[in-house]
């Protein structure tokens, strides 16, 4: 588990909220990112010192697809967390007795 800090802006505060634990599904996707960037980087060194096959040419260029695909998704969950993060503390204020 990782402990992060957003800050995030509501109306003319800021406020800055502590996730003690991150999304199941940001952190599955954080690990395939990290294993295609590997997948990825291993086959550009063979390409590079000319030892890639044909098949493995078509892996390296299905892989790379797939990365923009998941780093895409990601960052559409992060945007939807920080959304929801927003909108938990806009709620808040405003409910907030004063």
């Amino acid at each position: 588990m990782s402990t992060s800090s957003t800050t995030v802006t509501v109306g003319s505060s800021v406020e800055t909220a502590s996730a003690s634990h991150s999304s199941v599904a940001q952190e599955k996707i954080k690990q395939e990112i990290s294993m295609l960037q590997g997948d990825l980087h291993a086959l550009h060194k063979r390409k590079a010192a000319g030892f890639l096959s044909t098949e493995e040419n078509k892996t390296f260029k299905t892989k790379e697809k797939d990365l923009i695909e998941k780093e895409k998704h990601f960052k559409s969950l992060e945007f939807g967390r920080l959304r929801q993060l927003k909108f938990r503390q806009k709620r808040k204020k405003h409910f907030k007795p004063s």
